[in-house]
C-alpha cells in the first residue's frame, strides 16, 4: 500500500474535476427533481433565438406525459429586452396579470408573472436577478413544479432536491419520450443521443432520434443553414443509421427500402458509402442467420413467426426444406 501513495499527488484536482461532472449545467440534459412521481428532463438548446449571446443559455423542459416541451429556463447576460426574446421562443401569444413575488427554496424571491395563452391555457412566467445574469423560466402553469425545480438547478448548478406534482397519466412510452427529446435537443447532441443508444441496445428509441433528424433537415433553422453537400452527407447519415434500428428490430423489408433509399443519396464522404454497404450486407444476412438459428428449435409454424418474411425467406436459405 506504500507504494501507491505517491501516486496520490499525481493527480491534485481529482475531486474538483468529479465536481464538475455532477455539475448539470455542462451537461447535454439533467433531470428535473430527485423524488418520484412525473419523469421530466431539461434539455440544453444551443441553437434558442432567445439565447443569442456568447454566455446565454438555454434549456427546453420535457415531460414523460407531455406531447411537446412543456417550457423553457434561461440564463441570460445582460438581457437587453427578454420580453422580446421570450415571446420568440414561446412562438404563441399569451396575456399576463400585472408582477408579483414568490419564494423557492435554495434561491429566495422571484417575479412571477400569470399569463393566459390564446386558448386560455394557464401559463406562467418567473424571473429572478443574481450577479449579472438573469434567470427565467416559463412554461405551463400545471407543470409549475417542474419548472420551479428546473429553474432552481439552473440557478444553484445543483440539482434541486424535490418531486415533479402534476396529474400524470401514467404512460411510460419509452419510444414516444425519446422522439420528444430528439425534438428538443440541438441536431448535433440529438445525433450523438442516437448513437449512444444504438450502442446500449435501445433500437427502437435510436430509430427516433434519427428520423427526427431527417425531419428536421428540412427546417430553415438547420437545413438551410447547410449546403447541399453537407446535407446530402447528412441525410445519407440519417438515413442509414435509421435504416440499421430498423434491421436491429428485425423490420427486414423496411430497413432494406430505407438501403436502397440511402444509396441513391449522392454522398462525397467514403467512409460512409463503405459503412452503409457494410450495414446493408449485415442486415440483408441477418434473417437467414435467425432461420439457421430457429431451424430446430420448434415447428415449421414457429421458424416461420421467428422469421421475417416467414416460409418463403427460410426456404430460400434452406434448399432442402419442403412446403
Amino acid at each position: 500500500m506504500a507504494a501507491c501513495l505517491p501516486l496520490l499527488g499525481i493527480f491534485p484536482g481529482t475531486s474538483a474535476l468529479q465536481a464538475q461532472a455532477n455539475d448539470p449545467l455542462i451537461r447535454d440534459s439533467f433531470r428535473v427533481g430527485t423524488g418520484g412521481g412525473a419523469l421530466c428532463q431539461a434539455q440544453s438548446r444551443a441553437d434558442d433565438p432567445a439565447a443569442p449571446g456568447m454566455f446565454d443559455r438555454s434549456w427546453a423542459v420535457v415531460c414523460r406525459d407531455a406531447a411537446k416541451s412543456i417550457g423553457q429556463v434561461y440564463a441570460l447576460r445582460n438581457a437587453g429586452d427578454p420580453v422580446t426574446q421570450l415571446a420568440e421562443a414561446r412562438g404563441e401569444k399569451i396575456e399576463c396579470s400585472a408582477s408579483g413575488s414568490a419564494t423557492l427554496p435554495d434561491i429566495g424571491v422571484i417575479q412571477l408573472r400569470n399569463c393566459r395563452t390564446a386558448n386560455g391555457i394557464a401559463y406562467r412566467i418567473a424571473s429572478i436577478k443574481q450577479g449579472r445574469f438573469t434567470y427565467f423560466a416559463q412554461g405551463y402553469d400545471s407543470y409549475s413544479s417542474a419548472m420551479d425545480l428546473a429553474l432552481r438547478t439552473v440557478v444553484t448548478g445543483k440539482i434541486a432536491q424535490g418531486d415533479v406534482n402534476i396529474a400524470s397519466l401514467g404512460t411510460v412510452d419509452a419510444t414516444g419520450f425519446a422522439r420528444l427529446q430528439a425534438a428538443t435537443l440541438d441536431p448535433q447532441t440529438t445525433l450523438a443521443e442516437g448513437y449512444r443508444r444504438n450502442n446500449s441496445g435501445n433500437y427502437a428509441e435510436a430509430a427516433e432520434f434519427f428520423d427526427t433528424l431527417q425531419d428536421r433537415l428540412g427546417e430553415t433553422s438547420y437545413g438551410q443553414r447547410l449546403s447541399e453537400a453537407e446535407r446530402q452527407n447528412r441525410l445519407h447519415e440519417y438515413v442509414v443509421n435509421r435504416a440499421l434500428q430498423l434491421s436491429n428490430l428485425g423490420q427486414f423489408d423496411q430497413a432494406n427500402a430505407l438501403f436502397v433509399q440511402a444509396a441513391g443519396i449522392p454522398v462525397s464522404d467514403r467512409v460512409q458509402t463503405r459503412l452503409a454497404r457494410q450495414f446493408r450486407s449485415d442486415a440483408q444476412a441477418e434473417p437467414a442467420r435467425l432461420c439457421r438459428r430457429d431451424r430446430g428449435a420448434g415447428s415449421p409454424a414457429d421458424v416461420a413467426g421467428r422469421c421475417d418474411g416467414g416460409e418463403r425467406r427460410c426456404r430460400r436459405t434452406h434448399p432442402d426444406r419442403r412446403g
